[in-house]
């Protein structure tokens, strides 16, 4: 979906409000619980394109998503504004129902359970709205995102530092692989913290899924002379 054309953004230093005008009175914006209603939206806003839930939920999380088709031409979408509401991941109500919580494996789970998933999908009161994106993702910073080399971290990191990583998975490792801050995300919090960009297609996503381990990080600094 497109942002609304009723949706406000209002900025006090890094405080951001997000809502709409009603009466004269600046309101919260609608959960996506709410947004799931065409109703609530059809007037204000456009889709772009339709998809599952799921996968909306897995574009939403990543904050862009390469769409295809059929008998269409591939096109990309990326992150243009968001409810201003704080995520809730929907693992914390699936826990006992699918045998997996990591995001891209909610694929299969919806097969078995699909009304618990799309339950605790729709609990999430966070909604992203896109945009079409006629190059590749890109990150906070307008810089395009490169596989393997671009990361997100905490807001609190200026874009563009330097960091090494380190970590093993059951589907990759990198020993003091060289990568550069070129993304943020809300949900990314503390210098620890960081979300390794692994391009677009099912073999990227299937990793991203599986990455989800410990390792070492280091940000690399300029020497600030005394």
């Amino acid at each position: 979906m497109e942002t609304p054309s009723d949706l406000i953004v209002k900025k006090d230093g890094n405080k951001k409000s997000v809502g709409k005008i009603i009466n004269e009175v600046f309101v919260p914006y609608e959960t996506r619980e709410e947004l799931s209603h065409t109703s609530v939206w059809k007037k204000r806003s456009k889709a772009i394109v339709y998809v599952k839930i799921v996968d909306l939920h897995l574009a939403q999380l990543e904050g862009s998503a390469l769409v295809k088709v059929p008998d269409h031409i591939p096109f990309r979408i990326t992150y243009s504004e968001d409810n201003g509401k704080e995520y809730q991941s929907p693992a914390e109500s699936l826990k006992g129902i699918c045998s997996s919580l990591i995001p891209s494996d909610l694929k299969s789970c919806i097969l078995k359970y699909p009304k618990e998933v799309e339950m605790a999908i729709l609990k999430n009161p966070r909604y992203i709205f896109f945009k079409l994106e006629s190059s590749a993702p890109r990150g906070s910073g307008g810089i395009e995102l490169i596989p393997k080399r671009s990361v997100a971290m905490d807001p609190g990191i200026p874009l563009g530092i330097p960091v090494l990583i380190s970590f093993e998975s059951s589907v990759l490792t990198e020993k003091n692989r060289i990568v550069f801050v070129h993304d943020r995300g809300s949900q990314i919090t503390g210098h620890g913290r960081l979300d390794y960009f692994l391009g677009t297609g099912e073999t990227a996503e299937y990793q991203a899924g599986k990455i989800n381990t410990q390792g070492k990080i280091f940000l690399i600094l300029p020497k600030i002379k005394n």
